[in-house]
């Protein structure tokens, strides 16, 4: 039978840069062993510099190595964020507001002052005659610019929706196949009649692949009949889950380390549901139609037994 891969309750796991003195130590990994690397390929650079023209390109590629590396942390150590600089900057301002938000809002706008200081000058520049410079400036800017403003939009969404649950969004009553069916089969009664794109393959009620488009489109139409759902299914080697108390930016984070369109909902080693891209899609947009962001701090629909009317009493 399959493994399941699954994601840590909610609550369990914590960013990466979960406190303001994690997310200082983090960001000057980076420079620090740029600034290491310098200082040995200098320490080689002068050592194969006694050693007289046999050694020469030796010499001269160390000292390279070491001015390389050398402007790298000093780039790095540029306060703009989303830059390694700009990092401990908003580690700071996280630890003097206590709020990783703002210090991200401020972080960000001092990152944006930068990127269009470096598109100036990389105006000037190019105007100037210097075109390769002038474009390099330009284009570091830019980078930058852009990188900044998607920082800043992921925490923000990812403060707005924290709460947001996969049993939230999930579909709570996905089709499922039998390995023994035909392919032919659940192309018919599933894929195509009941418009799904991924299709949980069950024995004795608990998950053991999934079967895809991808997975269908690898046998020849005529052995459809002949070829059995087990055969072809994906996952075989480990599925990956969610639970259904899991949260928004987890699950975000699991489609995209995995590439994956969708992931079943397990509880209790038993599907309880499934969840694709559609169906997080679907969910935001109804919030968005019917204006619905949060209540009394919380989302709007955060259980299911929760009625509109029930809400009154919250």
């Amino acid at each position: 039978m399959s493994k399941l891969h699954r994601r840590p309750r909610a609550g369990a796991r914590r960013d990466p840069a979960g406190r303001p003195g994690d997310e200082l130590v983090i960001a000057v990994v980076g420079p620090l062993m740029s600034l290491a690397l310098a200082a040995v390929a200098a320490s080689l650079a002068t050592a194969t510099a006694a050693g007289g023209t046999t050694l020469e390109p030796a010499q001269a590629t160390f000292a390279y190595l070491a001015r390389v590396n050398l402007l790298l942390a000093l780039f790095n150590l540029i306060p703009g964020f989303p830059l390694d600089g700009g990092r401990v900057f908003r580690s700071v301002a996280w630890w003097l507001t206590n709020s990783l938000r703002r210090a991200t809002r401020i972080a960000t706008s001092v990152g944006r002052v930068i990127a269009f200081g470096f598109i100036l000058s990389g105006g000037w520049l190019l105007f100037s005659g210097n075109v390769v410079n002038g474009l390099w400036l330009i284009l570091i800017g830019w980078f930058m610019d852009n990188a900044a403003s998607a920082s800043l939009r992921q925490v923000v969404m990812r403060e707005q929706f924290r709460d947001v649950l996969v049993s939230d969004m999930m579909d709570p009553d996905p089709p499922a196949a039998e390995p023994d069916m035909s392919l032919a089969e659940a192309v018919e009664e599933y894929v195509l009649r009941q418009n799904v794109r991924a299709l949980p393959v069950l024995a004795e009620g608990r998950i053991v692949g999934m079967l895809t488009p991808s997975d269908i489109r690898q046998v020849p139409m005529a052995k459809w009949a002949t070829v059995r759902v087990g055969e072809v299914m994906g996952g075989r080697g480990g599925i990956k889950s969610l639970s259904p108390t899991d949260r928004f930016p987890d699950v975000l984070q699991l489609l995209a380390e995995g590439d994956l369109n969708q992931a079943p909902v397990i509880a209790e080693g038993r599907l309880i549901g499934l969840l694709n891209r559609s169906n997080i899609v679907r969910y935001f947009q109804i919030r968005d139609e019917l204006g619905v962001q949060r209540w009394h701090g919380r989302p709007f629909f955060r259980r299911r037994e929760e009625s509109l009317f029930d809400l009154d009493k919250g």
